[in-house]
C-alpha cells in the first residue's frame, strides 16, 4: 500500500455490493448506522431514483477507486467498508482521517481486512467502528499526542464556560 494519496483514482461501480446500506447512518431517513437500509432489496436500492442526497454523494475508498483496493477488497467481500473523512469542526478540525466500518461482526479480524487497518493507521488517524457501533481511535503517536491535547483543550473550554 502506498502512503501517496496524490495516485489517479479510478472510479468504480458498487456492483452487488450493498455495505453502505447496512453500516451507513442516513439523516433523511432517520437511518441509524449499523442496521439495515428499509429500503434496501436483492437489486439493490427500492427508491434508487429518489435516494436522499446523502446516498447519491456517498463514496467509499473502494468505490472512489483507490488504486490499492483490488477487487476483493469490495467492502461486501472485505466486511470493512472505509471513508475518507477531513474534519471542519470539533477535535479532528484539519485532520485528514479515516473511518473504518465493520460492515459483518468480527470482520476486523480478518487476515486482509487486520492488514489494511495496520497500514492505514501507520500515517494516519484511523477510527474503527466495529459491528456493534463501538469506536476506537488509532493512529501514529504524533497525531494521537496531537487529538488528546486537542480534546484537553476542548474540555477545559467547555468546563470555563459552564454556568457555576
Amino acid at each position: 500500500m502506498t502512503k501517496d494519496e496524490s495516485f489517479d483514482w479510478v472510479e468504480r461501480e458498487c456492483g452487488a455490493c450493498q455495505a453502505c446500506c447496512q453500516v451507513m447512518g442516513i439523516h433523511e431517513l432517520g437511518k441509524p448506522e449499523q442496521q439495515r437500509c428499509p429500503h434496501q432489496c436483492k437489486k439493490g436500492c427500492g427508491i434508487y431514483e429518489e435516494r436522499p442526497g446523502s446516498c447519491q454523494a456517498y463514496r467509499c475508498r473502494w468505490l472512489h477507486g483507490d488504486p490499492n483496493l483490488v477487487q476483493r477488497d469490495r467492502p461486501d467481500r472485505l466486511g470493512v467498508i472505509f471513508d475518507n473523512h477531513s474534519a471542519l469542526q470539533g477535535e479532528l478540525q484539519g485532520l485528514k482521517y479515516i473511518v473504518a466500518r465493520e460492515v459483518r461482526p468480527g470482520a476486523f479480524k480478518g487476515k486482509r481486512a487486520a492488514r489494511w487497518m495496520r497500514a492505514l493507521e501507520e500515517d494516519r488517524i484511523l477510527v474503527w467502528v466495529n459491528f456493534a457501533g463501538d469506536n476506537k481511535v488509532t493512529g501514529p503517536v504524533e497525531l494521537l499526542k496531537e487529538l488528546d491535547k486537542r480534546q484537553a483543550a476542548a474540555e477545559a473550554e467547555a468546563e470555563d464556560s459552564a454556568p457555576e
